[in-house]
């Protein structure tokens, strides 16, 4: 989950540059930085040049892409002045600023110059570079707090997505610089987020009627929040947890909770060190080596870290009748036909994947759309390798994590 909320600041954090103090050397603070970012989200990083001004430093442009593209693809490049506020070098040799700001800019993606983005300006704080060699553990504490305002995607020339802002905050223990760090708290939330659905089933040549309906039943447009929140250890034998929400206005919420063990700073490390070396130093046309060591990273991530808990918790708010009057009117039949065949389709593709029968709670949930809950019980913690193996062996999820379902249960 960590990944995943990391990568979602990716361009917010890319975009800011690195700096010193009056008697630091500036390149050797974006090196530094450049080092953090790159193991923080695994993508490769490139710096302007840079100037200092006062206390801080200016970078002008950016660029940011894959290691080893597909052919034909090009990073995506940031122009515009990039500063990093109150930048100092601390006794150990620790590089610290206090802030950094990126203004309002635009960006194509070269090789798909129909897709754009755009943000109104990007603010972090709290930004700390570990001394010496850089490690994953060091570079997931380079930020205390990143904020992007007024974001939009478009395609086509078309504005499709936007969010009022997004709003990282990680905290660590110990403080950065005060010892191996421990456990990171983090939270991120996307607020007002805008969904402008009929326009996108436009572009992808949807019928004029269906978009119409699905305008007439209130979702042409979706209004949504988005909270993702995590405790991580990374010691042994401490558990984690994390929990995923996904809100829709008028519509309903959606909550992953996922708890686990054994993803220590040493499995970390470990796990990525090899692999990161890797990109920066073999030629991508090995691919076979690369893909090798990929899955060799994660055959040590599933042979490590254990399931605690998980569950998938919905709660309706009107979206569920909404999509079922929208594929009534779609096939020309009433709403009853539509939800027996829906009880039947998603009890058939739920059994399919192995995670049991629920038709029951399926059916009450339907019959009363108020909320469905799909949650493991598990006796004890279990490897995810051991979950992998049995489900390529044939073993029913259901059975391995001892699914249930029911329909309408209390918040």
């Amino acid at each position: 989950m960590r990944k995943f909320a990391r990568r979602a600041i990716c361009v917010a954090l890319c975009c800011l540059p690195a700096g010193e103090a009056m008697a630091l050397d500036a390149q050797s603070f974006i090196d530094r930085f450049e080092a953090a970012l790159e193991l923080n989200f695994g993508v490769d990083f490139v710096f302007g040049p840079a100037k200092m001004k006062g206390d801080a430093i200016v970078v002008s442009g950016m660029s940011v892409g894959d290691f080893c593209p597909y052919q034909g693809a090009e990073p995506l490049r940031i122009a515009g002045e990039l500063r990093l506020i109150g930048v100092s070098e601390g006794a150990d040799g620790a590089y610290s600023a206090r802030a950094a700001t990126l203004p309002a800019f635009e960006a194509m993606f070269d090789g798909a110059d129909n897709i754009a983005l755009s943000l109104a300006g990007i603010e972090a704080y709290g930004i700390y570079l570990a001394p010496g060699e850089m490690s994953v553990t060091d570079a997931a504490a380079m930020a205390g707090r990143v904020r992007i305002t007024g974001i939009e995607a478009g395609f086509e020339g078309y504005p499709l997505l936007s969010a009022q802002a997004l709003e990282f905050n990680s905290s660590h223990m110990p403080e950065p610089g005060d010892g191996e760090l421990t456990r990171i708290s983090d939270t991120l939330t996307i607020a007002g987020i805008t969904l402008d659905l009929a326009t996108l089933l436009e572009q992808f040549w949807m019928p004029p009627d269906f978009v119409a309906a699905v305008e007439d039943n209130g979702l042409g447009t979706i209004n949504a929040n988005f909270a993702l929140s995590q405790d991580w250890a990374l010691t042994e034998g401490e558990a984690s947890t994390g929990t995923l929400t996904l809100g829709i206005e008028d519509g309903g919420r959606l909550t992953l909770d996922l708890g686990w063990l054994g993803y220590t700073a040493e499995v970390w490390q470990e796990s990525s060190q090899h692999l990161n070396e890797l990109y920066s130093t073999t030629d991508c046309a090995n691919s076979a080596i690369l893909l090798a060591a990929e899955e060799q990273s994660w055959q040590m991530l599933r042979n490590a870290i254990e399931l605690t808990h998980a569950s998938v918790r919905y709660r309706d708010n009107s979206l569920a009748s909404k999509l079922v009057t929208l594929a009534a009117e779609a096939q020309g039949v009433d709403t009853a036909t539509v939800t027996r065949a829906l009880g039947k389709t998603l009890t058939h593709e739920l059994a399919a994947f192995g995670l049991g029968d629920h038709g029951d709670a399926i059916t009450a949930f339907l019959s009363d759309p108020q909320g469905f809950l799909l949650s493991a019980n598990l006796a004890a913690p279990m490897r995810f390798s051991q979950i992998s193996d049995a489900f390529n062996a044939g073993v029913p999820i259901d059975t391995l994590l001892g699914l249930t379902a029911r329909a309408n249960p209390p918040d």
